[in-house]
């Protein structure tokens, strides 16, 4: 049965208390940010500021995922820092408490910020983050579209599109028209396996179609093996739908790396964002037991010191990471390897920290 004892309940305490401000602040600057980014398209369509400052809010989860594991070293090296400054785990030594217990305690407490890491990642932040683009959407360019997990619904004049899955902004599959009259009754019902743009324009595969003849209470039945899809659904307008690789699920990104993988294409960049996905947690969890060691060697620095440290670490892994990115998909790098590069290197650090912190000062009589 997980339990805490009492110590590991007071360290817990401490860790999420400091780490859940450290996220309320970056949390903050990031919608700031965003709302800066999103203010010079202010005006266009219909968008005011009051819609610039709604997608800045929606984008946060999705922002806030990069920043995650510097929260839990900030969290860390503020929660456990105070403790330290205040001697309360020179306090905890004297009471047999050893640097395991500490690390273990610390441990379970990642636990907490790997499983938010893990719900921000899967459900909040690909929600809020497509909620986000359909209402800058609609409010700049006036389509209407709604993403659900179930695919893309668009309307297009008269006509009702659902695409189930969207592969690339250039190749998608699952395509059903729903054409209605000016009565709003269904005329004409059309089915196509696929669909890729192509020559300035949509080609559709294997195309069942089916018209309603009112007239003469018929219905006639077609079948194509390729023909032209004029619609209003162009790659841009879908690029900006469906967001870019970081925004979808591991579900979703291993249907769509193994779909580009059966065609041919290049599924780099999706192949980082679920390797990405899958370490994200760990590091989060691995950057909170970095502060440990910290706080132990240096347990006089103070929280303007400890701040300053957790930032210069935070910023140099995040430049890391982001580099090493950059560098795969321009070098056509192997992305599990690259992806967990800063990780074993934080995993290293700490080792490193442990085993050279600055020993205790024992009373000799």
């Amino acid at each position: 049965m997980f339990t805490l004892r009492l110590y590991e309940r007071y360290l817990a305490r401490a860790i999420l208390s400091t780490t859940c401000l450290t996220l309320l602040a970056l949390v903050s600057l990031l919608v700031v940010f965003r709302f800066i980014d999103e203010s010079e398209d202010l005006n266009t369509g219909h968008y005011q500021l009051s819609d610039a400052l709604w997608v800045a809010l929606l984008s946060a989860p999705h922002d806030l995922l990069a920043a995650f594991p510097m929260a839990a070293l900030l969290g860390g090296l503020l929660g456990l820092g105070g403790l330290a400054s205040r001697s309360e785990l020179i306090a905890l030594r004297a009471a047999g408490v050893s640097v395991g217990q500490i690390l273990l305690a610390s441990a379970k407490t990642g636990l907490v910020l790997f499983l938010c890491v893990i719900v921000c990642s899967e459900w909040i932040a690909p929600y809020t983050a497509q909620q986000a683009q359909q209402w800058r959407l609609a409010r700049q360019q006036g389509a209407i579209a709604h993403y659900t997990d179930d695919g893309l619904w668009a309307r297009d004049g008269n006509t009702f599109i659902h695409i189930a899955q969207i592969h690339t902004s250039t190749q998608l599959s699952g395509i059903t028209s729903y054409i209605l009259d000016e009565q709003h009754r269904l005329r004409t019902h059309q089915r196509a396996t696929s669909a890729r743009y192509q020559d300035s324009s949509w080609q559709l595969y294997e195309i069942a179609r089916t018209d309603i003849l009112p007239e003469s209470n018929q219905v006639h039945t077609a079948h194509q093996d390729r023909a032209r899809w004029d619609t209003l659904l162009n790659p841009a307008l879908l690029a900006v739908i469906i967001t870019d690789p970081a925004l979808l699920t591991l579900p979703e990104l291993h249907q769509t790396i193994r779909y580009l993988r059966d065609n041919g294409q290049n599924a780099l960049i999706y192949q980082l964002a679920y390797w990405d996905k899958i370490v994200n947690p760990i590091t989060t969890w691995l950057m909170l037991l970095l502060a440990v060691p910290f706080a132990l060697s240096q347990p006089r620095r103070g929280a303007g010191q400890r701040i300053m440290l957790g930032a210069l670490i935070g910023a140099g892994y995040f430049l890391l990471s982001r580099g090493l990115s950059y560098a795969t998909v321009v070098y056509a790098l192997n992305p599990l390897l690259v992806i967990f590069i800063p990780t074993l290197l934080c995993l290293g650090g700490m080792g490193y920290l442990l085993q050279h912190r600055r020993p205790r000062r024992t009373m000799t009589g």
